[in-house]
C-alpha cells in the first residue's frame, strides 16, 4: 500500500468535504467528493486503518509544511491532489472528474490557485519548488 497516495486522497476529502459543509457543493464536485470518499473508505476498512487517526496525522502534516499567511483554494487545492497522485490510474473515473472540473483553470495566473500547486507539491514531495 502507497500510504501518501492513500494521504492524498484522504487529503482531498477533508478538503472537500469542509467546503461542503461552508457551502453546499453541487454537481460533478459533489460527485467527485461522494466517490472518493466512498472509495477511501472502503480501501481504510479493507486494511484496517483507522480512517479518523490516519486523517488526524495527514492534517497536522499539511498544516505544519503551509504557512498561515499563504492564501489557497482548498477546492484547487484537493483537485491538484487528486490528479497529480501516483495512483491516478488506478482511479481513472475519480482522476477524469477533477480533470474536467480543473480544466478551466489549468493555466490559471491566479495567486490561490498557483499557492496550491505550490503547497501540493510540498506535501507530495517533501520539497520547495
Amino acid at each position: 500500500m502507497n500510504y501518501k497516495s492513500l494521504d492524498s486522497y484522504l487529503l482531498s476529502v477533508v478538503l472537500l468535504a469542509g467546503k461542503h459543509n461552508d457551502r453546499e457543493l453541487t454537481g460533478d464536485l459533489l460527485t467527485l467528493k461522494n466517490k472518493l470518499l466512498l472509495e477511501m473508505r472502503t480501501i481504510c476498512l479493507g486494511n484496517k486503518i483507522n480512517i479518523v487517526t490516519r486523517i488526524d496525522k495527514i492534517w497536522k502534516q499539511f498544516v505544519a509544511l503551509s504557512d498561515g499567511n499563504t492564501e489557497v483554494s482548498e477546492v484547487m487545492l484537493a483537485l491538484q491532489l487528486i490528479t497529480t497522485n501516483k495512483n491516478k490510474n488506478k482511479y481513472k473515473m475519480i482522476t477524469a472528474l477533477a480533470l474536467n472540473i480543473a480544466k478551466e483553470h489549468r493555466f490559471s495566473k491566479d495567486e490561490h490557485i498557483k499557492n496550491s500547486k505550490m503547497l501540493v507539491h510540498k506535501f507530495l514531495h517533501g520539497e520547495d519548488k
